[in-house]
């Protein structure tokens, strides 16, 4: 264990605190970079799936690590990503390219209408709250066929699916995936550094200063002097 003795604001808010950081996380990234040309293609489809929950889990970390609130329905989201993507691909035959926006849009969509009751819980009940819309979403993917698979799921081949991303290896794909996982990740180290990354990290804090806080610095309206 190394305990760093600060001595400046700036070591507080340093990516690297220390040298070890710099060498460890550097030799994490050689390693995933050259993953593609060392993994059988089984491990390296592995490694595809590690990456993408990688991503989901990074947006998570947004609401649960910087904000603290405790969420059970963030699969919801990303059901939505995954099933409506399998479905402009197999039946339209879109490029997920093309569809990517969109469907981006569509889940921040449903996100905010399950946000607007949600958010007025606090503590477990958000929990439990978020943990319902999950249960309701497994009823639906399991029982609307016609759209998910249902039980058994969407296949897509993989030379046909992801032809349509240009890609028609495995080890393209990791890379891919490895440059959306290093954008994420640079949005998160932006959005903890910014203004509202603060906002969140206050309500983490503490709700109920944040809220006071947020009330005291919004604008006064001054009534007009009668006569």
């Amino acid at each position: 264990m190394r305990f760093i003795f600060k001595t400046d604001y700036n070591q507080d808010v340093k990516l690297a605190k220390h040298g070890g950081h710099v060498f460890w996380y550097s030799a994490l990234v050689v390693l995933l970079v050259a993953a593609p040309w060392l993994l059988t293609e089984y491990s390296l489809a592995q490694l595809n799936l590690v990456l993408i929950y990688a991503i989901a889990i990074l947006g998570l970390n947004v609401l649960t690590g910087f904000n603290g609130q405790f969420s059970l329905g963030h699969g919801v989201f990303f059901a939505i990503g995954a099933y409506m993507t399998a479905q402009g691909v197999i039946r339209f035959g879109w490029s997920p390219w093309v569809t990517m926006l969109p469907i981006a849009m569509v889940a921040a969509l449903v996100a905010m209408l399950i946000s607007w009751p949600t958010f007025r819980l606090r503590g477990p009940f958000f929990a439990i709250a978020t943990l319902a819309f999950n249960e309701v979403a497994f009823v639906l993917a399991n029982h609307f066929d016609s759209f998910t698979g249902g039980p058994r799921g969407l296949m897509i081949p993989f030379k046909a699916g992801f032809a349509n991303m240009i890609f028609r290896e495995r080890w393209q794909y990791a890379l891919l995936m490895f440059a959306f996982v290093a954008l994420v990740v640079g949005v998160s180290v932006w959005l903890r550094r910014s203004r509202l990354g603060y906002y969140l990290l206050a309500v983490r804090e503490d709700e109920d200063a944040a809220r006071a806080r947020a009330r005291a610095t919004q604008p006064q309206r001054i009534p007009p002097a009668s006569g």
